[in-house]
């Protein structure tokens, strides 16, 4: 059995059709766990009108955020495989079935495959990398695995929850502890849609700022051991830092001295002519 957990918080317009994407799964041994993190809207009522034994609703009693919820989910759990599914997400109807197949033909330990994005730019298909297993070191570069994608065996989480004090990058950030035990496979099919919303915690600068900010207080072995994930997480708290009023200058210097030929360096090289004219 796969167990599916599903946070949610004010989703009454998504969260059904996230639970039947699931529901409606061509591999349907599955248990349904939609944790609801204090929602204040008709969530819960939606949810309860489901009609279908394998679905279990538990409503927290405060809102304690996304990755408390799938703890939460993961203590509650009996299947020997997990995933988990977003509430404003849908999943083809192949996902489960796809995802395993290709586990168990690989005797992968953890599979995630690529998702369409929709988003107020439009729509791409992400990640673009090649299929197959994927390096501790290629997985790190930069966050590519997205929660709703993943289907782990259970054991997986025995040990390794996702970090409620992350407010960005909980998926990147438990993908870097669990990259360390566990093998993981990559899938090139899109078997998710993901939508993006206005108020999701995904277009939030100040958050990414803090999970990063986080990322490089918690793994700083890990980040100078590999060079290529030090230079792409470093840009991006540059560029979070940019968005959010900070200075960037240790940033830029940093990239300079790991890239010097790379756009970021020739970046920070222009900035520094600039401000060298101007005085």
């Amino acid at each position: 059995m796969i167990s599916v957990i599903i946070p949610v918080f004010n989703r009454e317009k998504t969260i059904e059709r996230a639970v039947r994407s699931v529901l409606n799964q061509t591999y349907s041994d599955v248990e349904v766990l939609v944790i609801d993190d204090g929602s204040t809207d008709n969530t819960g009522d939606v949810v309860k009108h489901i009609m279908d034994e394998r679905l279990t609703y538990c409503a927290l009693d405060k809102n304690m955020g996304a990755c408390f919820a799938r703890n939460k989910g993961i203590t509650m759990a009996k299947g020997d495989y997990i995933a988990f599914q977003d509430s404003d997400d849908e999943w083809m109807e192949n996902k489960l079935e796809t995802q395993l197949k290709t586990m168990l033909d690989n005797q992968a330990e953890i599979s995630f495959c690529q998702f369409n994005r929709f988003d107020s730019k439009g729509h791409s298909v992400l990640p673009q990398i090649d299929e197959g297993f994927i390096s501790r070191g290629d997985l790190l570069i930069e966050s590519v695995v997205s929660t709703q994608t993943i289907l782990a065996k259970r054991e997986c989480f025995s040990e390794i929850l996702f970090d409620p004090q992350m407010p960005r990058l909980q998926d990147y950030d438990i993908c870097i502890r669990l990259s360390g035990k566990y093998n993981f496979y990559f899938l090139k099919s899109a078997l998710v849609n993901m939508n993006v919303q206005t108020d999701s915690i995904s277009t939030n600068w100040e958050k990414l700022y803090i999970a990063l900010d986080n990322i490089f207080q918690k793994y700083p072995d890990i980040i100078k051991r590999y060079k290529q994930m030090d230079f792409y997480q470093t840009r991006y708290l540059a560029l979070a830092k940019e968005k959010t009023g900070r200075d960037s200058k240790k940033e830029r210097l940093h990239c300079f001295l790991l890239k010097p030929s790379s756009r970021t360096a020739k970046k920070f090289l222009k900035t520094l002519v600039m401000k060298k004219s101007r005085n």
